[in-house]
C-alpha cells in the first residue's frame, strides 16, 4: 500500500513540475493596448502587407493577450529558410502594440482547427528554424474570431 502511495506522490510531482514552454515575446508587466491584424507578406515581398482588421474593444485586447501568453511550444517548428522561400506559408501578422512602447510582430498559421503563433524572437538554439506555439485547443475559435481569421482556414 505504501508503494502505491509512494508512486502516486512521485506521478503528482513529475507532472506538476513539468516544465511547459510558454509563449514569451512581452516585457514583464506589459500590457497590450492595440491589436492589428495584417495578411501576411513574406520577406522578399516588395509590398508592404495589407491591413485586414484592427481590435478595438479592451476584453477582446485581453482575451487575445491572455490566449497568446498561455500558447505553449509542442515541438512543432518552421526552418527559418522558408521564411524567404514560401510566400504562403503563414495566414496572416498581428501587430501588438504594448503601453511601455514596445511592439511585437506574431506570425499567424492556421492548421484546420489548430492556431499556431511565432515571432521571430523565438528561435531555436541552432537558429535554423521557429518554435511554433500553439493557442491552446479551447481558445482557439475564440482567438480566430476576435481577429475575424475564420475565412483564412
Amino acid at each position: 500500500m505504501r508503494k502505491h502511495i509512494l508512486w502516486i506522490i512521485v506521478l503528482v510531482l513529475i507532472s506538476g513540475c513539468s516544465n511547459l514552454e510558454r509563449f514569451q515575446v512581452f516585457l514583464e508587466n506589459e500590457n497590450v493596448v492595440s491589436l492589428s491584424v495584417y495578411e501576411y507578406k513574406p520577406f522578399t515581398s516588395s509590398t508592404l502587407p495589407e491591413l485586414r482588421f484592427e481590435v478595438t474593444s479592451s476584453s477582446d485586447i485581453k482575451d487575445v493577450y491572455k490566449f497568446l501568453i498561455e500558447a505553449e511550444y509542442n515541438g512543432y517548428t518552421i526552418e527559418s529558410k522558408r521564411l524567404f522561400n514560401d510566400p504562403q506559408l503563414f495566414d496572416a501578422t498581428l501587430l501588438c502594440k504594448g503601453d511601455k512602447n514596445s511592439a511585437s510582430q506574431i506570425l499567424i498559421l492556421l492548421e484546420n482547427d489548430n492556431v499556431y503563433i511565432t515571432t521571430l524572437f523565438t528561435r531555436t538554439q541552432h537558429d535554423q528554424a521557429f518554435r511554433m506555439f500553439k493557442i491552446q485547443e479551447k481558445d482557439a475559435q475564440k482567438f480566430k474570431s476576435i481577429l475575424e481569421l475564420n475565412d483564412l482556414n
